[in-house]
């Protein structure tokens, strides 16, 4: 477990981002308390060269990162690729959608949920 996942589970302010490959065919969920998403998806271009370059597509800080991150690999699991250096974060699906999720799952974790009005 790296330092920023244990510091965002402490409740640290942390980003959490969405990255997406060149030609939109996958996505990564993930999370970062040092740096920025940017310089994630770079990182990420390195580490694993064979999706192609990776590019940020949505983030934002808060204090439930590590939670929302958890819960969107969950609910994501069915469309996870399996790369070469052993990653879990990289889904075959549309940045959109992982977008979609990961929002859906901060609102959820931080409280952030509007009620209806009748």
């Amino acid at each position: 477990m790296f330092g920023f996942t244990r510091a965002a589970e402490r409740g640290a302010k942390c980003d959490l981002y969405v990255l997406s490959n060149k030609d939109k065919s996958k996505s990564k969920v993930g999370i970062t308390c040092k740096g920025t998403p940017s310089r994630r998806a770079i990182d990420y271009s390195r580490e694993h060269p064979e999706h192609g370059p990776w590019e940020p597509v949505w983030s934002k800080r808060t204090r439930c990162a590590a939670k929302a991150e958890r819960l969107a690999h969950t609910s994501l699991a069915k469309e996870r690729v399996t790369t070469k250096t052993g990653a879990k974060e990289i889904f075959a699906v549309k940045p959109a959608k992982a977008v979609k999720v990961a929002k859906r799952h901060e609102r959820r974790e931080c409280g952030c949920w509007l009620l209806p009005s009748f």
